[in-house]
């Protein structure tokens, strides 16, 4: 027997599938397409008929076309390979059928999908077929059918409707896949998929079904002349300017042609088109899945985007013939894109995350609105922007205050569009007055860690404080702000307020536009940086009183921002009317829904961050942040510039970088494979992510006259890598003094050392030169370790200087560092200064003390050493550093300030005899006064032991969404302090004075939301 012939006859049909399908279309076995004779496992009975066809597909050029009569089956005899969901498996997919249906003339019937082990149903669903074009569906065999699926299923039938007969087109069928049971999503044709999700991406059926509760009145003149305003606004936002000529179309021209769009009498067809998401679905076949259709250009997004151009051109031109050459040009994008499934009701299988792909389809949209509206074409559109943008949620009743960054960032501007294309109407008033509404609603601030704004001025997304999100939501919401101020649909005073405060409490983080790396979440690049456009929209948005047409406030923040930049309209206006820029800001802020401290002098800033029982450590993804576990574990990152302050200009680089040392982490040392995330799908609350929280309530900021401050964490790593692995940490802050303690380190690993890093910082040049006590070292390579007698004086090469106290020893390098790409996970290099205490290897009882002088001279370190040796003359002073309490005093501020882990009855300290709660407190003394500030650091989102579940022995991964308190709000809680002497209280909202007498005085101090509270004390 000749065994080589079978193989070339299947190469040989291979090579002819191949060749048959488009070069972009994933080709998989698991996919059902329609390429070459029809597969012998299909049938259906006479006299309905199937075969292929050219008219329409999906996938490949063919699609298999089913001419039926009523109550006809269409049979597939082959195994589903129906595997049941298992809970325990690593890998939470929960097994899915996937189809794409065409159908040519709408029908308000229902076709069914049965699945079968011979001719016994065991599941089913039924499919809506009143559309026009292509429609998808993902639907989840356990979870979404009818019935229970049997892994004996070896058949599916197609039924058709009942009454009726006609022709349907499939293609692109998955008889049984794994996907991520968070994204299929409901539409018009399987309503039932995914009932229960709550998912703002995906809640666009349910919204649908809103309805208006306040009655229609009458439009004014003021209302009509306010739409007027946002309109323009609007459209002076969205548009692009282009200069329109010959050069521009060959351009356009060349890039609608890639599409392939013709017209066959009504019909129209082109190159298939797929949102991006829908490749998720490829996961377990293809490695590179994410984006597949993005990088074969056959993405939505890339699609609405020349449509937007085309719009933007149109209204930037007067030449007749350009005009109508580019309105042709967008009739075509959109009909072929309404046939591709883009229409009223249609999901396409799955629409999560579908705000980030569709800002220009509605931009592109809102633009032609007069053209469309001239060819009948307007109702259609506006229709699909409706359904995609979800506006009929702004009717929903509101249960629940605040609302998804992601909204703001994707959703405000298509909704908007959405009922801007409306006609002047009382119903347009309507939808305006609801739209508003539901923006105060999403401004207000949300419950425990639910999106979006905190009381502390904190933006929540992914259940943590998240610049990154926060930058994209403040883009829709200032926008908002701004598009409709003095008009009769103005934002509320309250959440303008709430805005701004925000955007001011993100400026002082940010230095000057980035933001440290400890908050960068998965994204830990520093590339991260605020926009001075959203302060440049809030000052023109005027005050939130409405009594200012110019905010001054936001107005010199802008100017700040934008000093050094090539002068915008604005800028120049705001010049011209006497508005100037801010001073850089400088004072003491804590943001504890943030668990950080910020520190600020002159131009530079310094920021502790950690994390605890609420707040995640670190967020990983699959391609995202793989290795910057100790992101958050007490980061202490200082960052200064000569003229723009950056991450980079302060020793960043992640060319080379060390994951395992960032500046102020206590930590073990380990090599960068030990480091990396193993990323796993633990629930169905989540995909494939890890966000690991603490079991420690502690780790908290608290500031005194918005001058001088205190940070402290107890932390505890998470068992799925270092349970052991344990450190009570605190920084004080003082001026541009920054003292920094560690008590009670301890871990079991054996095998690497602990260390808490002092800096680590990029050299420019191999002979970029460090200070280290004596000696300035400019060779390279170099490395010393520090046993000296004598404390340690250390300046590092952006200017900063670092005393450490004779007991502890000091490790300072400069070398070459080979580390990966956070993302790619590709080798980088490069070269860096570093200095880090030693704690050894499975320490016990281990601690560290250091201060830093930030922005100085090792002259002015030298002259800071010679203080210290002298009782009298110390800057500070350590009155205990243990796991009860760290306390130190400043002696030029006459400030104690104290971290107190745990209640305390025996203080006694600095006037401070005891305390009922762990607290952070401070102590100013001012002769026979004295300021005192205090800080509950639990934000008492729940009470009583952390909630952890434990599994063989450690502490389990689950994923934050999946606790029962994140929507919680913040308890009220109440701490009392003793201090020695008899003190009277100034007037206080937060503390009252429960006694002093016999020289004691016991005050009782109101918290919440870890906000400090300060109070004025008198001597009597």
């Amino acid at each position: 027997m000749n065994t080589q012939q079978p193989f070339k006859l299947i190469l040989i049909f291979l090579i002819a599938f191949f060749n048959k399908v488009s070069a972009q279309d994933f080709i998989n076995p698991a996919i059902i397409s329609f390429e070459d004779s029809i597969n012998q496992n299909w049938s259906t009975p006479s006299p309905s008929s199937i075969s292929t066809s050219t008219a329409h597909y999906k996938h490949g050029k063919q699609s298999l076309q089913w001419k039926y009569e009523q109550n006809s089956e269409l049979i597939i005899d082959q195994d589903i390979n129906f595997k049941p969901f298992d809970p325990n498996a690593i890998d939470k997919s929960i097994p899915t059928f996937c189809v794409w249906v065409y159908n040519e003339t709408p029908k308000d019937e229902k076709i069914k999908f049965q699945f079968l082990t011979d001719n016994q149903v065991n599941c089913e669903f039924e499919f809506g077929i009143n559309f026009k074009g292509w429609r998808a569906a993902w639907v989840a065999f356990e979870r979404d059918m009818k019935g229970i699926p049997e892994t004996t299923m070896n058949k599916m039938k197609i039924l058709a409707p009942e009454s009726n007969s006609g022709t349907l087109f499939f293609d692109h069928i998955m008889l049984c896949t794994p996907a991520d049971s968070r994204w299929n999503t409901p539409d018009y044709q399987v309503p039932f998929v995914n009932a229960k999700t709550k998912n703002h991406w995906l809640i666009l059926y349910k919204s649908s079904l809103n309805q208006a509760r306040e009655k229609l009145i009458p439009l004014t003149q003021k209302q009509i002349k306010g739409i007027q305003t946002i309109n323009k606004r609007y459209r002076k936002e969205v548009i692009k300017k282009v200069k329109v000529n010959e050069k521009w179309l060959a351009k356009i021209r060349k890039a609608y042609n890639k599409h392939k769009i013709s017209r066959n009498g009504e019909q129209i067809s082109g190159k298939v088109m797929w949102f991006c998401r829908f490749s998720e679905i490829y996961k377990p076949y293809k490695k590179d899945f994410k984006n597949y259709h993005n990088k074969k250009n056959k993405d939505f997004k890339t699609y609405t985007k020349l449509m937007f151009e085309i719009a933007s051109a149109y209204n930037q031109t007067d030449n007749t013939e350009y005009k109508n050459e580019l309105e042709e040009l967008f009739f075509n994008m959109s009909d072929h894109l309404i046939d591709q499934g883009w229409a009223e009701g249609s999901a396409n299988g799955t629409l999560h995350h579908l705000g980030y792909s569709m800002r220009t389809y509605y931009t592109a949209y809102f633009l032609m609105r007069e053209p469309l509206i001239r060819t009948h074409r307007a109702e259609q559109a506006q229709k699909a922007m409706e359904w995609y943008s979800g506006v009929k949620e702004v009717f929903a009743p509101i249960h629940e205050k605040g609302m998804s960054i992601d909204a703001f960032n994707t959703s405000v501007m298509g909704r908007l569009a959405s009922i801007l294309m409306l006609e002047d109407s009382p119903e347009k008033i309507r939808y305006l007055k609801a739209y508003i509404n539901w923006i105060n609603n999403g401004l207000a601030y949300a419950p425990g860690v639910k999106d979006s704004f905190k009381v502390d001025g904190s933006v929540f997304h992914h259940a943590n404080n998240y610049p990154a999100y926060a930058n994209g939501g403040y883009d829709g919401a200032t926008k908002m702000v701004y598009f409709f101020s003095r008009t009769p649909f103005h934002v509320a005073e309250e959440g303008h307020r709430i805005l701004k405060k925000s955007l001011l409490k993100t400026r002082l983080f940010c230095n000057k536009e980035t933001w440290p790396t400890s908050m960068s979440g998965r994204h830990p690049n520093g590339k991260g940086k605020l926009s001075a456009q959203h302060y440049m929209f809030m000052a023109l948005s005027g005050t939130p009183d409405g009594k200012n047409k110019i905010d001054a406030e936001m107005a010199a923040a802008y100017l700040r921002l934008m000093e050094g930049k090539k002068a915008t309209k604005t800028v120049k206006k705001l010049l011209k009317q006497g508005y100037q820029a801010e001073a850089d800001p400088n004072g003491n802020w804590t943001m504890n829904y943030a668990a950080l401290g910020i520190h600020r002098r002159d131009n530079w800033s310094a920021t502790a961050q950690g994390h605890n029982r609420y707040l995640w450590a670190a967020e990983h993804y699959i391609g995202a942040n793989y290795y910057g576990r100790y992101m958050k574990h007490g980061q202490l990152q200082i960052i200064s510039g000569d003229k723009t302050p950056s991450v980079f200009t302060s020793g960043f680089n992640v060319n080379g970088w060390d994951w395992g040392r960032f500046a102020g982490t206590t930590a073990i040392h380990l090599p960068i494979e030990k480091l990396r995330a193993n990323i796993l799908n633990v629930d169905l609350f989540t995909g494939y992510e890890e966000m690991l929280i603490s079991d420690e309530v502690f780790a908290a900021a608290i500031s005194i006259e918005g001058k001088n401050g205190a940070w402290a964490m107890k932390l505890h790593e998470h068992d799925k890598y270092n349970g052991s692995h344990r450190a009570t940490k605190s920084v004080f802050f003082f001026d541009n003094r920054i003292i920094c303690l560690g008590s009670d380190i301890e871990n079991t690993n054996a095998e690497y050392e602990t260390e808490t890093t002092l800096f680590q910082n990029y050299l420019n040049e191999e002979s970029e030169s460090i200070m280290f006590n004596k000696d300035e070292i400019n060779q390279f390579p170099f490395n010393q370790i520090s046993q000296a007698k004598k404390a340690s004086l250390l300046t590092d090469n952006v200017g900063n200087s670092f005393y450490i106290p004779a007991e502890y020893t000091v490790e300072v390098g400069k070398q070459l560092q080979h580390s990966k790409d956070q993302k790619k996970e590709t080798p980088n290099k490069g070269n860096f200064a570093t200095a880090v205490i030693k704690h050894g290897k499975a320490p016990k009882g281990e601690s560290y003390e250091y201060a830093i002088l930030v922005q100085s001279t090792h002259n002015e370190l030298v002259q800071f050493a010679k203080q210290m040796n002298k009782k009298k003359k110390k800057a500070y002073t350590v009155l205990q550093k243990d796991k009860q309490a760290h306390i130190v005093k400043d002696h030029a501020s006459a400030t104690t300030a104290f971290a107190l882990f745990e209640a305390n009855e025996n203080v006694n300290q600095s006037g401070l005899n005891s305390v009922s709660a762990p607290a952070l407190v401070m102590i100013k003394d001012k002769g026979n006064s004295k300021v005192m500030s205090l800080c509950d650091p639990d934000l008492h989102l729940y009470e009583g032991e952390a909630d952890v579940v434990i599994e063989n022995g450690k502490r389990k991964e689950r994923s934050v969404y999946s606790r029962d308190w994140v929507r919680n709000e913040s308890q009220v809680s109440k701490i009392q302090v003793s201090l020695k002497g008899e003190w009277s209280l100034k007037a206080s909202d937060y503390c009252k004075l429960i006694n002093n007498k016999a020289n004691e005085t016991i005050l009782e101090f109101t918290c919440q939301h870890g906000l400090t509270r300060e109070v004025e004390l008198i001597a009597k």
